[in-house]
């Protein structure tokens, strides 16, 4: 009678502990430590690309990719609204020669948001749009920058975890190349010094862990140069130790330079092909970085780019 008591109470527990997460038939929780063959293969040649962030038309980013011969854009949709709308990066670019590296939203950014908790509607809506575009996405990037705090406040990382787990699941069946939404460089150093961390440290930790058993193609990383550049082979050390830790090739989907500055430029590029990156998209324009291009037309800074590459 006791033991039949013992084993209602710890199932009344269990299910209340999975209140808080609506999950899918086939749980995240299921999935077993994945690395896969493209992992542990020879890195090729960084594929080089551009992240606008300047509201360059579709038009003429498409021409200015080629121009640079750094044929990845990176772009985004958000699919909590999700009917089947057209992505007119994909669609347009596609044709052209274009590949396109696809931020999957769930919300809409521009406000601080929530990661989703109902993660059975989350795959019903990532399924129709892979459904729709798997075959012309070169890689999917779940969410962005889920540490920051700008963008999620204090949303807990066990909820990006749980909508990671079911992004990986779904873009692997589908045959997508799939990436977290990215950890900062800097905070990477920290973690791996054991240095005294900062606020977000701890995050990235919690999120590295969760990389071992999420079968990802990639891990993304970000970062941000200033004026004193980064130490020699930065981006190697701590590309070969995340590769390390967690199983994953690693790749970049955004990373800036300060403006008008190509001597940093060129130690940066280099640095990223010494790390063996599989991707690196520069940002250009906007508030800090020098644009790479006006129009459909490279700017100085622009050629520095194609050239140095």
């Amino acid at each position: 009678m006791k033991k039949s008591i013992y084993v209602l109470t710890l199932i009344s527990f269990l299910l209340s502990c999975n209140k808080e997460l609506n999950y899918p038939s086939k749980e995240a929780e299921e999935q077993v430590q994945f690395v896969s063959s493209e992992n542990n293969s020879a890195a090729g040649p960084v594929q080089f690309g551009v992240k606008f962030g300047d509201g360059t038309s579709v038009d003429n980013g498409i021409q200015v990719l080629k121009k640079l011969n750094a044929p990845y854009i990176r772009t985004s949709e958000s699919i909590s609204n999700y009917k089947g709308k057209t992505i007119h990066w994909i669609e347009r670019g596609y044709s052209a020669g274009i590949k396109t590296i696809l931020n999957i939203n769930w919300e809409n950014p521009g406000s601080v948001r929530r990661f989703p908790r109902d993660l059975v509607l989350y795959e019903t809506q990532l399924r129709k749009l892979l459904t729709k575009y798997a075959d012309k996405i070169e890689v999917a990037v779940c969410e962005n920058e889920p540490t920051t705090d700008k963008y999620w406040g204090n949303d807990s990382m066990k909820y990006y975890i749980a909508e990671l787990k079911v992004f990986a699941k779904v873009c692997n069946e589908f045959g997508v190349k799939c990436a977290d939404g990215a950890i900062h460089v800097d905070n990477v150093a920290l973690v791996m010094n054991g240095g005294r961390g900062n606020k977000n440290s701890p995050q990235v930790k919690e999120l590295l862990d969760a990389y071992r058993t999420i079968p990802l193609t990639y891990v993304n990383l970000h970062f941000k140069i200033f004026k004193g550049g980064y130490p020699a082979n930065k981006l190697k050390a701590v590309a070969d130790w995340t590769r390390n830790y967690t199983g994953h090739a690693i790749m970049s989907n955004e990373w800036h330079t300060p403006s008008n500055d190509p001597g940093i430029l060129n130690d940066m590029i280099n640095q990223i092909k010494e790390a063996q990156y599989a991707y690196a998209l520069k940002w250009s324009g906007g508030e800090y970085d020098s644009p790479l291009s006006q129009g459909n037309n490279l700017t100085s800074y622009g050629i520095d780019y194609r050239d140095m590459k």
